[in-house]
């Protein structure tokens, strides 16, 4: 199953602001890195500013790219109502998801949550309060138990949630396939998707808001219902995949971990366990941004401890555009290979030692193309990338497919940019034009 979250990028800034700016200050290696967000129909563009930290001046401009809608796999593996009630006594935390009707639509908890009256019907009054409650007690208690600096600020901006008495959090399960086609989003691949400010508001739907598929069978999965609400919550205080620290991810299978599910009929394999520490180190931590080495490095150890390294790349790639020209990134990545499917891992390992490559085979070509890529050599990489077989078996049903993908886009929009090299041969990756719109905006220089 997937989810897919909604978003378009605040993050500390209006809603509203069509261009918007993030800062982050890296002082372990005296840089500020300023990030702009524009949205580009169903994607968002990201031009990336790399400041010296005492001069002021650029010392690298690059992007990034997002997709309005992002998916994520939920097959192994938020609340937090008011900061104050997590020393409610118990009388008053038994009745904190107690549903009241409020109108024709919702029915309301004690601390404002609206739960859409369909949610009932396809589960239960019973089964609502129930699992709400023990998302929201189970979360809170697991933040709290972690104990950091960072830990207490994700309560916080979880409290920061229920404070709006106006907007209140609300759940849904009632969007119909039609509905939610015109997100992108199909219901039979999909259990939720969240929504994290208000940008794409619509009539019957405010931020913040969870859309739970009306396919789901949540009522033989209350732990996995569990832990999908708390990640969602996440996404609803402003976290996003790759551009920010990866709290929804790490903090679920943290806090709602598979090995913690009272229904689960099985001994708990020691690497379940390691995972789960690994994951409670990434959600608890505190990093200096989204290219520190020490977040990228847990964030390895997290991705390689539960098998999912599929979901590596992406990271690591921001820290090979916006990094330092240096071998750090490649590493991370030969080291998660090493741990998985080991296709790639030795051939980066002779390029990383300063080694040339014999390029003979897909696989190989792949190799140095990323290699390239990964220290911002685009013209070599493209030189690579352009003689793979899309095709061929060895990428074919592989994580390597999708990472072939994205750096092929990658440099079809740096090519539309930089005449040093040639992709524009290559047809748009996207049917709406989108990097021929975000390039015209886009300079290497300012």
């Amino acid at each position: 199953m997937k989810i897919y979250i909604i978003f378009f990028l605040s993050l500390n800034i209006y809603a509203n602001d069509f261009f918007q700016k993030r800062v982050d200050l890296y002082s372990s290696r005296n840089e500020v890195v300023e990030r702009y967000y524009k949205r580009y129909e169903n994607f968002v563009f990201v031009h990336v500013k790399i400041r010296d930290l005492k001069s002021k001046k650029i010392k690298k401009i690059t992007f990034n790219y997002i997709s309005t809608f992002q998916t994520h796999d939920d097959n192994r593996d938020c609340l937090k109502p008011i900061y104050d009630s997590l020393v409610m006594k118990k009388e008053a935390l038994d009745s904190f998801s107690k549903l009241a009707a409020f109108d024709d639509r919702f029915y309301k908890t004690k601390y404002g949550v609206l739960v859409e009256k369909s949610c009932i019907e396809k589960t239960s009054k019973e089964y609502m309060e129930k699992n709400i409650l023990n998302s929201y007690r189970h979360g809170v208690q697991c933040l709290e138990k972690l104990g950091t600096k960072a830990s207490v600020e994700l309560l916080s901006d979880l409290g920061e949630l229920f404070k709006n008495r106006s907007r209140p959090p609300k759940i849904f399960c009632n969007e119909s396939d039609l509905q939610i086609s015109m997100k992108g989003i199909k219901w039979d691949s999909a259990k939720a998707y969240a929504s994290p400010n208000s940008s794409f508001d619509t009539l019957e739907m405010k931020h913040p808001f969870v859309s739970f598929s009306p396919k789901g069978n949540w009522r033989r999965d209350s732990h996995g219902f569990q832990g999908t609400l708390f990640h969602e919550l996440f996404h609803n205080t402003g976290n996003v995949h790759t551009e920010t620290i990866e709290r929804p991810y790490s903090c679920q299978s943290c806090c709602f971990n598979t090995i913690d599910d009272p229904n689960l009929f099985m001994s708990v394999a020691d690497q379940a366990i390691v995972a789960k520490k690994a994951a409670c180190k990434v959600c608890g931590s505190s990093y200096e941004g989204i290219t520190d080495q020490k977040y990228l490095k847990d964030f390895t150890d997290f991705r390689i401890a539960d098998g999912r390294t599929e979901r590596l790349f992406p990271v690591l790639k921001v820290y090979m555009k916006e990094g330092p020209k240096d071998n750090f990134a490649i590493k991370e990545f030969s080291r998660a290979d090493r741990a998985s499917s080991n296709m790639v891992a030795e051939h980066l390992d002779t390029l990383i030692s300063g080694n040339d490559l014999e390029v003979k085979d897909d696989i190989s070509k792949f190799a140095k193309g990323l290699y390239h890529f990964s220290r911002g050599e685009y013209r070599e990489s493209a030189e690579m990338i352009k003689q793979v077989n899309s095709w061929s078996p060895a990428l074919k049903g592989s994580l390597y497919k999708g990472i072939y993908e994205d750096i092929q886009k990658d440099l079809f929009f740096i090519s539309l940019t930089d005449d040093s090299f040639n992709m524009k041969t290559s047809s748009d990756p996207f049917s709406d034009g989108f990097f021929k719109k975000a390039a015209k905006d886009f300079s290497l220089t300012k």
